[in-house]
């Protein structure tokens, strides 16, 4: 039985180095991916979260003002400003349809601010229904969307809002 060449030592060794470095780059890049994948997610959940939390501020406190003989806040107006900050990082960051429903989510909020600065109580109360309705609908889009579960959206949502503005656009009669 013969002993391996001299040169087979070196060329095994030089071998195993390559094939570590090659597994620890694909792992490394792995990592890489999965950590900036988390990081996306995490920066759409915030983004999300802005756009819901200042819609139900502005719902709670336009409702609290006509419902409740509450005053309305001073910073109303900022409120939904920055609803509307929120609504363009989610144009920037959201898929088609949770756009959409948030876009409809800030025009709503917009009405509602105007009538209660306005004093129309009721078409400010009606702006706060809209808002609330799409604000599940919009809840129901975001965690779906954030889980992958597609079965998230209740399809008692879909269209909700479309009938709503339709019964509130016709003809009292």
């Amino acid at each position: 039985m013969g002993t391996a060449p001299w040169w087979a030592t070196g060329a095994f060794t030089l071998a195993g180095v390559v094939m570590a470095q090659f597994v620890a780059f694909v792992l490394n890049r792995s990592r890489e991916n999965f950590e900036e994948s988390r990081r996306w997610h995490e920066d759409r959940r915030d983004i999300y979260l802005d756009a819901v939390s200042n819609a139900w501020k502005i719902q709670d406190a336009i409702y609290s003002h006509f419902e409740q003989d509450e005053s309305l806040p001073d910073d109303l107006a900022s409120m939904s400003t920055e609803l509307g900050a929120a609504d363009m990082k989610t144009q920037l960051v959201g898929s088609e349809e949770v756009t959409e429903v948030a876009r409809k989510l800030t025009v709503a909020a917009s009405l509602a601010v105007s009538h209660a600065q306005a004093g129309a109580s009721g078409k400010a109360l009606d702006s706060c229904d809209e808002i609330r309705h799409t604000l599940y609908y919009l809840t129901d889009l975001i965690r779906s969307e954030l889980t992958g579960d597609k079965m998230a959206v209740r399809e008692w949502h879909r269209g909700r809002s479309n009938r709503f503005a339709a019964r509130r656009s016709a003809p009292n009669g």
